[in-house]
């Protein structure tokens, strides 16, 4: 029981002080998961919703990280291929 008063307050404060820089639409979402965490139920949808956006913002990490490490190879290769053409000649 304590734990439904304490994320109700949450919600209150949430609600009252913070929205003057927040979007309402995040505010209604923390609200609403504050709700639903207090009566021991999972944000279900939300969580999907955050699955997705990870995973995605996860690839595109991944391939900026492949990107970056293709430019250092090829710059490596340039840079080898000139030197073993200076050293031939």
């Amino acid at each position: 029981m304590a734990r439904n008063k304490s994320a109700g307050a949450l919600a209150l404060m949430l609600s009252q002080k913070a929205v003057a820089g927040v979007p309402a639409s995040l505010v209604s979402t923390t609200v609403e998961a504050a709700a639903l965490l207090a009566a021991g139920q999972t944000a279900a949808a939300g969580v999907a919703k955050v699955a997705a956006l990870t995973e995605g913002v996860l690839k595109a990490m991944f391939l900026h990280k492949i990107k970056n490490i293709m430019v250092v190879v090829l710059v490596i290769s340039a840079v080898g291929m000139c030197a073993s053409g200076l050293l031939r000649a």
